[in-house]
């Protein structure tokens, strides 16, 4: 009868080199398709096509803890047969990180400047309630 050899902790596994094509495959394909979404994200911000940025960000957030899960299992020599592709995919997040903060800046500095147009129009009394009443508004 054959018997089953599971290794020990002292006995670390090697994956088979088709275990390991596999890794190398879907850790490519990973960065194929967040490479394929940050694309995507960066003309959406280019085109002001904000509509569609929250389930881009749920898609970005999913393949982002792929990726990380893909790399975990990942060994040393394969993950720098793709380190080109990591280090693409990290400069997009960087541009499009740069891109969307400078929307969140912009938009903070327009409700600032709304919020300080407010503040002045009612310290003048224009919507000032008493003075709506005196005046019978």
């Amino acid at each position: 009868m054959n018997e089953l050899h599971f290794p020990t902790a002292a006995q670390p596994v090697s994956p088979s080199p088709a275990m390991a094509a596999g890794v190398r495959s879907h850790l490519g394909k990973t960065i194929q398709n967040l490479a394929m979404l940050l694309e995507y994200e960066q003309r959406l911000l280019l085109d002001n096509e904000y509509s569609k940025m929250e389930a881009l960000a749920a898609d970005k957030h999913r393949l982002l803890g792929q990726l990380e899960s893909v790399i975990s299992g990942t060994l040393k020599t394969d993950l720098e047969d793709h380190s080109e592709q990591l280090r693409q995919l990290k400069e997009k997040l960087a541009r499009n990180m740069k891109s969307l903060k400078f929307r969140a800046t912009a938009i903070s500095e327009l409700a600032q400047t709304i919020e300080d147009a407010m503040d002045r129009a009612q310290s003048d009394g224009t919507y000032d309630p008493v003075a709506l009443h005196r005046y019978g508004a």
